[in-house]
């Protein structure tokens, strides 16, 4: 019962994150190209994360319903380590091969 409630909550914190994330937003840039971008900007990884994580969810939990601790322990820290660098290097790809949009204006 302790866990579910703790799940519960973290699930409700998540949902209230998301919402004051959203909320700062609107309210520092307000409505226009630059909110618009923002959120533009959102939706891909925000899809790729429902569909992989939908996906993982359905398969890790069955196979690893089973095992001990310290097996669990191992493989949490190995996919956060995986994934943590998968994107990392995806993060600095896409910053090396960015350009400014603004560069055509010279001040």
């Amino acid at each position: 019962m302790k866990q579910t409630l703790q799940l519960g909550a973290l699930s409700a914190a998540n949902i209230g994150i998301a919402f004051l994330f959203q909320w700062y937003v609107i309210t520092q840039l307000g409505p226009g190209l630059e909110s618009d971008a923002l959120f533009a900007g959102m939706t891909i990884p925000q899809l790729v994360l429902a569909v992989i994580s939908g996906s993982l969810m359905h398969v890790l939990v069955p196979i690893l319903a089973g095992e001990s601790k310290d097996r669990l322990r191992q493989v949490a820290w190995s996919l956060l380590v995986l994934i943590g660098g998968l994107f990392g290097f995806l993060a600095v790809v896409l910053y090396a091969t960015a350009h400014d949009p603004f560069d055509f204006i010279t001040l």
